[in-house]
C-alpha cells in the first residue's frame, strides 16, 4: 500500500509556504486545446475514457455510454446499459467497458452496443457513503482503481481502492491513502509559483480536509497518478510510489468543474469539465511536451 499523506499547518496561507513549480511537468495547463463543447445531454459529464480513436463518456444521471468524436467532442452514438443513477467513471478495458457508480457498484459491459450486449454488476464493501468519483485502469497490475470523494475512516483521509480484474473482486485494503498529514512538508519543500497562495488558502479555509477527488488516471509512460479535485479545482500528480510531485490550481475559465481524465497512448491528456456558470460542458486536450 502506498500512503500519500498531506497535512495542513495553521499558517499555510502565509508567503513562506510554496506550491510546486511546473519544473518537469510536461503539460501547459494555461493553454489547453479545446476539443469541443458538449451536447446538452452531457452537461453533467462525469467520466471519460479513450477507446481507440474515440472517447467514451458517462454523465451522472443516465445509464448511457456516450461515444464521442475525439477530435470534436460530438456524440457519434449512445449505448444504454442501465437504469438512471449516479454514474461517475468509465474505463475501456480490452473487450469490456467498465462504469463506476458513486455507490461503488461496477458495471461491466461486454459487446457494447450490439444485439448480444451483456451487463454484469459487481458489488463489494463500498457504498454511497464512500462517494466513488474516479475510475482508472491500472494496466500493469490488471486492476481498476476507484477514488473516493468522501472520507470513510477519518475526516482527514481520502482513499483509493482497487478492483482486481483477474479475480473480479474488490480489495478491501486501500491502495492509496490521501490524508492531511505531511502537507506542510510538501508545501515547504517545493518551489514558489504565483498560485501557491490560492492553494494554501484552499486548505486553510476550513479545519476539515477539503480534497475531493473527482477523476483519476494513470500516465501511460511514467505510471504517475493524475488526480483532480473538483472541489478547489486542483490537479495532484503522484509518483508510482505515491510521492507528491506536483499540485496545481486549475484555471476556472477552462476547468470550472473537472470531472474526467483520460490519457492517449502518446501521453496527451484529455480533461472533461461539467457545465457551470452558464458555460457548456467541454473537453480539453493537453498535449504532452516531448
Amino acid at each position: 500500500m502506498h500512503y500519500i499523506t498531506f497535512y495542513l499547518l495553521a499558517c499555510c496561507c502565509c508567503s513562506t509556504l510554496l506550491a510546486q513549480s511546473t519544473l518537469g511537468f510536461p503539460y501547459d495547463l494555461t493553454r489547453p486545446q479545446l476539443i469541443g463543447e458538449l451536447d446538452n445531454d452531457l452537461e453533467e459529464v462525469s467520466g471519460l475514457s479513450l477507446s481507440g480513436s474515440e472517447l467514451l463518456a458517462v454523465q451522472d444521471e443516465d445509464g448511457i455510454i456516450f461515444r464521442l468524436n475525439a477530435s470534436t467532442g460530438e456524440i457519434e452514438s449512445t449505448i444504454e446499459f442501465g437504469d438512471d443513477g449516479d454514474y461517475e467513471g468509465i474505463e475501456h478495458v480490452g473487450e469490456y467497458v467498465y462504469i463506476a457508480k458513486s455507490s461503488g457498484t461496477l458495471y461491466r459491459v461486454s459487446r457494447a452496443g450490439t444485439a448480444d450486449q451483456q451487463v454484469d454488476k459487481f458489488n463489494g464493501f463500498l457504498n454511497g457513503d464512500n462517494d466513488v468519483e474516479g475510475l482508472a485502469y491500472d494496466r500493469d497490475n490488471q486492476r481498476l482503481l476507484l477514488a473516493c470523494k468522501a472520507p470513510d475512516v477519518s475526516p482527514e483521509t481520502r482513499h483509493i481502492y482497487a478492483f482486481d480484474l483477474n479475480s473480479q473482486t474488490f480489495i478491501t485494503e486501500p491502495i492509496l491513502v490521501v490524508a492531511k498529514e505531511e502537507m506542510q512538508a510538501y508545501l515547504a519543500s517545493c518551489r514558489p509559483t504565483s498560485e501557491h497562495a490560492a492553494i494554501c488558502d484552499f486548505f486553510a479555509s476550513e479545519e476539515a480536509f477539503r480534497l475531493g477527488p473527482s477523476a483519476l488516471a494513470i500516465h501511460p509512460h511514467t505510471g504517475q497518478y493524475f488526480l483532480t479535485s473538483s472541489r478547489g479545482k486542483l490537479m495532484v500528480v503522484l509518483s508510482p510510489s505515491g510521492k507528491i510531485q506536483h499540485v496545481f490550481r486549475l484555471e476556472k475559465d477552462y476547468f470550472p468543474q473537472p470531472e474526467g481524465l483520460a490519457f492517449a497512448p502518446n501521453g496527451d491528456l484529455y480533461v472533461s469539465t461539467e457545465a457551470k456558470g452558464g458555460e457548456p460542458a467541454r473537453i480539453w486536450k493537453l498535449a504532452m511536451v516531448k
